[in-house]
């Protein structure tokens, strides 16, 4: 199987500073990560598990570029993201990275289409070929009816799914999803999660997803535990095994 991501002992260190009576400062360290490795292959799907504050979406951030390790070594493909230029990062972010957020992060003054359509802005593509490739996509996420809409005109599950839509127009090797049904009800939910599914099994794409839901994270092959920064344990989906079986492996290892 080809490796797509690399993560070697990862650790992210903020600093807060505080300020005191007379000027003085003082500077409060708080460790997210420590000593992550992980490997992801092609056609993985992987959620990543945890109560708040663990470290899931800033793992999530480093391993697409948007966050920076204070050491270790986080790779994608054959892109050691610590070491490159912000020009190879954006890279990585426009071509083999696609992000989904919790948050949908669509523009409420832009239309769906001209959402969907603002990740190829800089591509060199005909625009007939865009045309088509929008309108692929939004079909396929069953919002080509409403695509003239904006954001405020439609509910939650079209927004995410907009955004989903927007994540793959780039066709991008990699998708990673940092909480994709935490603002929506279970029925846009189970939605959502289907068309992660069939992404991943009919496409083969590679999916991380973190979540805090064992439904939704018995939709994956695999599922990682952290605590207190780090990956504690790990479950795989067995050949035939139901997800009601899954779910309560899950729900057994969220209780470690």
């Amino acid at each position: 199987m080809n490796e797509v991501i690399k993560a070697v002992d990862l650790t992210k260190i903020y600093n807060k500073r505080d300020k005191k009576k007379r000027g003085e400062i003082s500077v409060n360290l708080n460790q997210v990560l420590n000593g992550v490795s992980l490997e992801v292959y092609h056609g993985d799907f992987i959620s990543i598990m945890g109560k708040s504050g663990c470290g899931k979406t800033t793992l999530l951030k480093i391993l697409g570029g948007i966050e920076e390790a204070t050491t270790g070594r986080a790779i994608v493909g054959d892109i050691n993201l610590s070491s490159c230029s912000d020009e190879i990062l954006s890279d990585v972010r426009q071509k083999i990275v696609g992000f989904v957020f919790q948050e949908f992060y669509l523009v409420d003054s832009l239309t769906l289409k001209e959402n969907i359509l603002l990740p190829l802005y800089i591509s060199n593509k005909p625009y007939r070929e865009i045309e088509s490739l929008i309108l692929e996509n939004a079909k396929r996420f069953e919002i080509e009816k409403i695509l003239d809409k904006y954001p405020t005109e439609v509910s939650g599950g079209e927004k995410q799914r907009t955004a989903i839509c927007r994540a793959i127009i780039n066709e991008p090797k990699i998708i990673l999803a940092d909480e994709p049904t935490g603002n929506l009800d279970s029925i846009n939910s189970e939605i959502v999660i289907k068309y992660f599914e069939r992404l991943n099994l009919e496409e083969n794409r590679t999916i991380l997803m973190v979540t805090h839901d064992p439904t939704i994270a018995s939709y994956s092959k695999k599922v990682l535990l952290m605590k207190d920064g780090a990956i504690v344990k790990q479950i795989e989906k067995e050949n035939g095994e139901d997800k009601k079986n899954f779910i309560q492996r899950i729900v057994e290892i969220m209780d470690y």
